[in-house]
């Protein structure tokens, strides 16, 4: 999506006519280009070559032109820095007011049992305070985007007019509304405020009581998804009981590839819910990083919504092969229930009520599977490094189509599929391939070797644990066996290694406050690393995961699961740590606006 579409949806309609003419700048520098185009069509003599033209409209001259770009440039920063200017003052305004008005309050503030009562027993109080915060939060989204819409401005000049670049360059950082760390002044000031008068001095619960008080809840959603939720529980339980009744437990086997590929589709529709509720709550733009269309409604509810009634429809699907497996006789086990348990997942693949999510899904998918000819923006590298995750559940399509094309569905009996091995190894292998052509792609775009070509070895030493794995001729000894485990071992170093130092930044020291505690990124990486070593079991053929198939299957499960809760945790640090690193250069300039408040109480 172009930056002007981005531009227009960040603007606060009230705001409207304060922010930058982005449209009329850049019209600006194509006017300038094509007056010089044509200045250099019409040039007959040398003395003339300069500026003027002899066609029967005379060209204004290429310097009137220019000088006629820069005042309109620094019209519109003067425009906005005025606005700027009005706003600032009117937020001092009201911090001291909140300040009188909490001195005024001393007496009632220290009746409060907890600082959530103060929406209840002060509601004036709680509203300033509220309408302060929003407030502040516009203006430093309005300054961001104006910010970031004037870099890009300049990046434009660069390109077409170099000479004149830095002299807009140089307007631009003397503008008013270009030094943010003002507005930081006044959070930290509203912070202290809140924290010396209602939270006993500690500024993270003030923060806190600013954060809970932006957060979307929906009563009806929350009652309805948790409704569903202990529903499906109940149901699973339920099946669960009746499975620990079956005599012949290898009835269990040919449909359980069926079953554990839609359970870990749910679990991954689950886990991008709380992905996306730690985004909306920690007030992590990642609709502006994926560079997505804002006006759909990403919400985490409403996902929670969608992925618990299926939820239920897949514990109600297992409850009946469960009781089917449990009372019915030997010739009856004709296994429909597997069919509709695929049905349920292909509904799910489609994702309904969101058409908008499915065509994006669709384009990054396409992208992906065109490597190297394919663009490679950041939604493209974020979703083929989960495929890399999936080549477990990835694995199931390749199973469940062949058990459901055969007769094994109709009998209940394991598949007989050829060639399986050659398209466990392809499934395994595409989305390290894709990621490592990705990779190159960067490099030769930005011309960076780090991190693009230390990112490209990571993914070919996965692919050397897979090729000696898969290809017979790799594995005929002990000695290639050895090969394959010091390989292995060094793909999950350098994988944990890669996460917490490049995608996590652990070892960055970052201007701006980031989105959790320290800690909490330090627990984080120490979780992200002993789950790589899970990780590794996914690469791995199945007949080196046990003997007894029932055991094989239930640990796929678990390395799928516990996978999938990884990469959750990944994508939440991963996608933070792009907000304040562009160090791939996924995007064209560094800053991320914060997420925009459309509605000013």
């Amino acid at each position: 999506m172009g930056f002007g579409r981005q531009f227009a949806q960040y603007r606060l309609p009230e705001w409207t006519a304060h922010y930058l003419d982005y449209k009329g700048l850049k019209e600006a520098v194509k006017t300038l280009r094509l007056n010089r185009l044509t200045t250099h069509e019409h040039t007959e003599t040398p003395a003339l070559s300069k500026g003027y033209s002899l066609a029967v409209e005379p060209l204004i001259p290429q310097e009137s032109r220019r000088q006629s770009a820069q005042e309109l440039l620094q019209s519109e920063l003067e425009k906005v820095s005025a606005f700027y200017r009005v706003r600032r003052q009117d937020l001092e305004t009201s911090i001291n007011g909140i300040f009188t008005h909490l001195q005024c309050s001393k007496e009632k503030l220290l009746m409060l049992s907890s600082s959530t009562d103060l929406r209840h027993r002060l509601p004036s109080l709680w509203r300033a305070i509220h309408q302060v915060h929003r407030n502040l939060w516009c203006l430093e989204v309005f300054c961001e985007i104006n910010l970031l819409a004037g870099q890009r401005f300049v990046d434009l000049l660069r390109q077409r007019h170099p000479e004149i670049a830095e002299r807009a360059l140089k307007a631009l950082q003397g503008a008013d509304f270009a030094h943010t760390l003002e507005l930081q002044g006044y959070r930290k000031r509203l912070y202290r405020l809140i924290a010396d008068n209602i939270t006993n001095g500690d500024v993270n619960a003030a923060k806190q009581l600013l954060r809970d008080s932006e957060t979307y809840y929906n009563p009806g959603d929350v009652c309805r998804v948790a409704c569903s939720l202990g529903m499906a529980v109940v149901l699973v339980l339920w099946a669960v009981s009746l499975i620990l009744g079956v005599e012949n437990y290898s009835l269990l086997v040919p449909s359980m590839p069926v079953f554990r590929l839609s359970f870990c589709l749910l679990v991954a529709g689950w886990v991008c819910a709380v992905v996306l509720y730690f985004f909306e709550t920690r007030n992590i733009n990642w609709v502006f990083v994926f560079d997505i269309q804002s006006q759909i409604e990403y919400s985490y509810l409403n996902i929670m919504r969608i992925v618990s009634h299926l939820t239920v429809l897949w514990a109600i699907l297992l409850l009946l092969h469960s009781w089917h497996l449990r009372y019915g006789s030997e010739d009856e086990h004709r296994d429909f229930l597997s069919l509709a348990t695929m049905t349920l997942c292909l509904c799910y693949c489609l994702f309904p009520g969101y058409p908008d999510v499915r065509k994006g899904l669709a384009a990054a998918l396409g992208n992906i599977l065109i490597s190297p000819f394919g663009s490679v923006d950041f939604r493209h590298f974020f979703l083929a490094d989960i495929l890399t995750s999936l080549a477990k559940p990835l694995s199931d399509i390749a199973r469940s189509s062949c058990y459901l094309a055969s007769d094994s569905w109709l009998l209940s009996t394991p598949p007989h599929c050829p060639h399986e091995t050659f398209w466990l190894c392809l499934i395994t292998v595409l989305p390290l391939y894709w990621r490592a052509v990705q990779c190159i792609v960067k490099y030769r775009a930005t011309g960076n070797a780090y991190p693009h070509l230390f990112n490209l070895a990571k993914y070919l030493v996965s692919l050397l644990v897979v090729l000696v794995l898969y290809v017979p001729i790799f594995a005929v000894n002990a000695a290639n066996k050895t090969v394959w485990l010091g390989l292995s071992v060094l793909a999950t170093a350098y994988c944990a290694y890669w996460d917490l130092v490049v995608d996590f930044g652990l070892m960055k020291v970052h201007t701006q406050e980031r989105a959790f505690a320290r800690w909490v990124y330090y627990a984080g990486g120490l979780i992200d690393a002993l789950l790589r070593c899970v990780w590794i079991l996914t690469l791995f053929p199945l007949d080196f995961l046990g003997h007894d198939q029932l055991e094989v299957e239930l640990v796929l499960l678990g390395v799928s699961l516990l996978e999938l809760l990884r990469r959750g945790l990944w994508a939440v640090f991963r996608v933070e740590n792009e907000k304040f690193s562009n160090l791939e250069k996924y995007r064209k300039n560094d800053l991320v606006p914060k997420v925009p408040k459309i509605v000013l109480d």
